[in-house]
């Protein structure tokens, strides 16, 4: 468990003194909450919207107890609740869209559908903060009867401010 650091961009800070059960269910309660920073000395709560990853930017700071909100039936995957999806990473070359498939079917997952803004972000703030960097990844996406489909069956559709529309073979 992470102690004495909290992320130096992107929390919500809630008002007023707060217990650390107040502060907890607030997370709990708030689907864009999945991490909680408290701190017993002064009743700070900080909520989060992802996890702390090994390149999380964070600083410093003493008397900081944090507290994820864990969710995935493998605890080798990294739960976006936001997003609703559960992530992991797996690393090889020269891999094929049916190897991928083969390799997350193994691990009782999918190949990640990136249908929904929430989820593309998830994905870049796990690759960046995971590899510190953004890489090349396989996704859930492929060509039927002429038109690209997610594996979940939504009709690719890019709306991302970050995105390319660019796809390659």
């Amino acid at each position: 468990m992470y102690s004495n650091m909290i992320p130096s961009s992107d929390l919500d800070v809630v008002d007023g003194k707060l217990s650390l059960v107040e502060c907890t269910l607030l997370c709990g309660n708030n689907m864009t909450c999945q991490t909680s920073f408290y701190k017993p000395n002064d009743g700070s709560c900080f909520l989060y919207k992802y996890p702390l990853l090994n390149n999380t930017p964070v600083s410093i700071e003493s008397d900081v107890e944090v507290y994820e909100i864990k969710g995935c039936r493998n605890p080798d995957f990294v739960l976006f609740r936001e997003a609703g999806i559960c992530l992991k990473m797996f690393t090889t070359t020269g891999l094929t869209f049916s190897y991928a498939t083969s390799v997350c079917d193994q691990e009782g997952g999918e190949l990640v559908s990136l249908d929904t803004n929430q989820k593309i972000d998830a994905l870049a703030y796990y690759l960046i903060y995971t590899y510190g960097m953004n890489l090349k990844v396989s996704i859930g996406l492929r060509r039927l009867s002429g038109s690209w489909k997610w594996n979940n069956g939504e009709s690719l559709s890019i709306t991302h401010p970050m995105l390319s529309s660019s796809i390659n073979n």
